[in-house]
């Protein structure tokens, strides 16, 4: 997917406190532990369950009627976001006692930078490991994480192990953990991108000339597309496709190989030169990030 200069090697740990909207209450409320819990929002949407409504399929962004079909015996509950919110402060500020470089996400994900931290720990491993030990203490709640050179890389890592788990990639071993994955292992490729991914790796025309090979000899293989396959795509195709949620993940500058092009994304408050003819930009970019095609 991606092949990165040195200046984006940095130390990125990507934090998800585990089932945060029902960890927060069963931790409060006693008596909901072991038992599966679903937050109701205003739109009679599940907006959380607990790994024990889990179990029984229920999920985030499921009708609330559905879910009680599915776990009648689960107990729905209205989420109480002011709370989730202090505890979330509380988890933060244990973030920057190692880190001022704090990047939230939402209420119960971050990504801390400890490419330099600030409690002197020699390793990001050793970061990580800390500050789940002290939410573990101090928020009697538990967080994933995942360590790895950039974001995106975090990002999937902490999934890895998760619940209450510790995964690390290793600068060199980005490729080999990388291009296997499924490419519904990405952050962002649910059902519906990655049936897209599917029929845009099925069409011939897709890969660049010296990659063709790869669609007549095993279009059958890329019923499930892999990472690999993805860096054959034709440029364009794939930018149309995916780029523009991916780059954010990098911390800018950053420049990614894709095929023949490089494309780079930076911060645009950092006063750069514009881009040169030789480049190539779009405008629907986040505000604070501007993208280059660099032929």
């Amino acid at each position: 997917m991606s092949e990165t200069t040195g200046a984006t090697r940095g130390k990125i740990i990507h934090i998800d406190m585990d089932a945060f909207y029902a960890s927060v209450e069963q931790r409060d409320d006693p008596q909901l532990r072991g038992k599966p819990v679903a937050w109701r929002g205003n739109r009679s949407v599940v907006c959380a369950a607990s790994y024990e409504a889990r179990q029984f399929g229920v999920r985030s962004a499921m009708p609330a009627v559905r879910a009680e079909r599915l776990c009648p015996n689960a107990v729905f509950l209205p989420p109480d976001f002011p709370r989730y919110r202090n505890v979330s402060r509380q988890a933060r500020g244990i973030f920057r006692r190692h880190t001022d470089l704090i990047e939230p996400l939402s209420l119960d994900e971050a990504y801390p930078d400890v490419t330099e931290n600030k409690t002197g720990l020699p390793t990001a491993t050793q970061v990580a490991r800390t500050i789940r030990g002290q939410i573990r203490t101090e928020l009697h709640l538990t967080a994933s994480a995942g360590v790895a050179p950039n974001k995106f890389l975090a990002k999937i890592a902490s999934d890895w192990r998760k619940p209450d788990g510790l995964f690390v990639i290793q600068p060199e071993e980005v490729d080999s953990f990388l291009l296997p994955l499924p490419v519904s292992c990405l952050p962002g490729v649910g059902k519906v991108r990655e049936e897209k991914l599917k029929s845009l790796l099925r069409t011939p025309f897709t890969f660049m000339r010296s990659e063709e090979s790869l669609f007549q000899q095993a279009p059958k293989r890329l019923d499930v597309p892999t990472v690999a396959d993805l860096r054959k795509v034709d440029l364009v195709l794939f930018l149309i496709n995916t780029i523009t949620y991916y780059l954010p993940f990098f911390p800018p500058p950053c420049y990614v190989r894709l095929g023949r092009a490089l494309i780079c994304h930076e911060e645009a408050r950092t006063g750069s030169s514009l881009p040169k003819k030789s480049e190539r930009s779009w405008n629907d970019a986040p505000i604070n990030i501007r993208y280059h095609i660099l032929l």
